[in-house]
């Protein structure tokens, strides 16, 4: 055997023998894993290399450090390297000053390793190292790079309260078991691309004073980053929640990218501020996403975002412009109270660039009491707005381009088919066709009832009739600015209509208004006026002939017409009394009083009390044309508010 084969053969840093004396068959004491060691000798040669001032670093590559519990701490001047080292039982370094870089890379931490409070006053590099029953860095100070790249932590992990003065390494760490990083500041970068965090990870109060780094990040339960203060870029794109994610007042001093990430759980994102740009395009949230009470000082893109739960944006203030283009709301949406500044922008467009359209509001969208400063646009464009509310919010100036509102005649046609007839025969604008919205549907009851029996619970609200009408007199002052006179027309009739229903039982059926209403849809109807004047004009000759009328003006001895009491009632059409001579004369000479020769109906009258209905007649005639050119100028020109 020789000299060579008498020493400890482990390849240290240099990439040369360790050349220590064996221990057992083929290691030194430092590298043996024997249980019966004498711990003293071990330390006696840490001490050894640590009081070495020949060699430029503290080689430990590969030691195995005991399991009975012993530990001794020193203030190592020079760069330590443990690389491969395996720690049984703690960390028994624990208490050292790192004065250099510390080196642990794929170093085996058996037992839980607390290494709470040192200090690392130069780079500190854990890549690949095992952490199998968890670690505690609470406390610690890494004053440089900290590099825990491919790290695996299998057991409770706890970084809280540490303070990390360079970049700082994740990526492609596991951790198995919760993370604590409550209250710690990270002075550099701190990266965590692909790594996986199976069990609760707490951010807390966390700073980041540079760029945050979470690409491509796994989060199998709850995540946790309130009040935490994003001072650089934060970047979570494809990141995937599986567990509820928290960001509770936390604030973006920066970019915020959670481009494609998916949110499986809940979202929160209550009271947070974005001072630049929040970018959330093609991102999924699977359950709801709260954003209420936040606010948004730069730009913000949802474009493509899918939200298959509900989303709260209640009380959010908007400073910058915010897209939601192509965006799909599967559950219910709130902007209730939101404030949208001077010069700030909110687009809904349910198409994006290539033409595709999507179905944005799936459920009920609120847009009540929503305070719009002057100079700011909110802008719906391409969007169907039947579920919408807009009560208590100024909508005069809001861009309503190409969308679409609800309409009465999809329930009313649902109970009563004939009206599918009627709507087509008088027009697209007939009273059960028109359009209305749906602050005003809600306090209907019958479409409550229809609602319930197709698509499930809805609740029946009470009608606050000033608030309706003058969201209807908003609109009405919105579509006359867009030069919209026909959808103007259809919310002039929804306010009326809502007058009208604040009465009383019969009160709404036994009133002028009423009357309004079925004789021209209150003045916006051109052919409602023209149905009822054709029946005047053939039923008001019927009742002058069935006393009498003179066949001439020129003498009252002249011979009467028939009666219709003596007309014989026949199916054949040559015996039908609309068909007679005396019918037709009597036709043309009404049509004659009600047109321009008023006198000569008058002499043709044999009682008197027919001159008091030709009299009746001439109103009705004189009210309907009135109301028939009202109703053809404001299709073509309407009042400006």
């Amino acid at each position: 055997m020789t000299d060579e084969t008498k020493t400890c053969q482990v390849k240290m840093h240099d990439g040369l023998p360790c050349g220590r004396k064996l221990h057992d068959s083929d290691k030194c004491i430092c590298h043996s894993s024997d249980p019966h060691r004498a711990d003293d000798v071990f330390w006696h040669q840490i001490t050894l290399v640590e009081s070495n001032r020949r060699d430029d670093i503290h080689d430990f590559t590969g030691f195995v450090f005991p399991d009975t519990g012993t530990g001794q701490s020193f203030a190592f001047q020079r760069p330590v390297v443990l690389n491969g080292a395996t720690f049984p039982v703690g960390f028994p370094l624990k208490g050292s000053t790192f004065t250099m870089s510390a080196f642990f890379e794929n170093a085996v931490f058996v037992e839980r390793a607390l290494v709470d409070k040192t200090g690392f006053q130069q780079d500190a590099i854990f890549r690949g190292a095992e952490f199998q029953n968890g670690c505690s860095f609470k406390e610690s100070a890494f004053g440089g790079k900290a590099s825990f790249e491919d790290a695996t932590f299998s057991g409770p992990t706890d970084f809280s309260q540490c303070r990390f003065g360079g970049i700082v390494t994740f990526e492609d760490a596991v951790f198995s078991k919760q993370v604590d990083f409550e209250k710690t500041g990270f002075e550099s970068d701190a990266r965590f691309d692909n790594a996986r965090f199976t069990g609760n990870t707490d951010f807390r109060d966390a700073v980041f004073k540079k760029a945050a780094l979470f690409n491509a990040a796994g989060f199998s339960a709850e995540v946790d980053f309130a009040y935490a203060t994003f001072g650089g870029n934060v970047e979570f794109k494809a990141a995937r929640f599986d567990g509820e994610a928290g960001f509770i007042e936390s604030t973006f001093g920066a970019s915020a990218d959670f481009h494609s990430a998916k949110f499986n759980g809940g979202a929160e994102f209550l009271d947070c501020t974005f001072r630049e740009r929040a970018f959330y395009v093609f991102a999924t949230f699977k359950h709801s996403a709260i954003y209420a009470g936040s606010v948004f000082e730069g730009r913000a893109d949802f474009d493509k975002t899918r939200f298959e739960s509900d989303v709260l944006f209640s009380s959010s203030r908007f400073m910058g412009e915010t897209t939601f283009t192509h965006c799909v709301f599967s559950g219910e949406l709130s902007f209730l109270g939101c404030h949208l500044t001077d010069h700030s922008r909110v687009i809904f467009d349910s198409e994006d660039h290539n033409g595709d359209r999507s179905v944005m509001f799936d459920g009920e969208a609120d847009f009540r009491q929503m305070r719009l400063d002057e100079g700011c646009t909110l802008t719906f464009r391409r969007v169907n707005l039947y579920c919408c509310r807009f009560l208590e919010t100024d909508i005069t100036n809001v861009d309503f381009v190409d969308v679409s509102w609800p309409s009465r005649r999809e329930w009313v046609e649902s109970f009563v088919p004939i009206f599918t007839w009627l709507r087509k025969f008088v027009g697209a604008r007939f009273m059960f066709s028109r359009l209305v919205t749906y602050d005003d549907l809600l306090t209907d009851p019958f479409w409550v009832i229809w609602k319930r029996r197709v698509s499930g619970e809805v609740e029946l609200e009470p009608s606050n009739v000033e608030l309706q009408c003058r969201l209807y007199q908003q609109l009405q002052e919105n579509q006359v600015k867009e030069y919209n006179y026909s959808n103007a027309g259809n919310f002039h009739i929804g306010e009326q209509e809502v007058i009208r229903r604040s009465h009383r039982n019969l009160g709404r059926f036994l009133s002028v208004r009423f009357l309004y209403k079925i004789v021209s849809l209150y003045g916006e109807s051109t052919r409602l006026p023209l149905m009822w004047l054709l029946p005047i004009l053939v039923i008001f000759p019927v009742i002058f002939l069935m006393y009498g009328m003179y066949l001439n003006h020129t003498s009252s001895s002249a011979p009467l017409a028939r009666s219709i009491t003596e007309y014989e009632w026949s199916w054949w059409p040559g015996d039908c009394l609309l068909l007679t001579a005396d019918y037709w004369n009597a036709f043309w000479v009404n049509i004659a009083f009600a047109t321009f020769n008023r006198g000569e109906l008058t002499e043709r009258l044999v009682h008197p009390w027919q001159k008091g209905v030709a009299g009746f007649e001439t109103i009705l005639i004189i009210v309907l044309v009135s109301l028939f050119v009202v109703s053809l100028r404001r299709r073509y020109k309407r009042k400006s508010f």
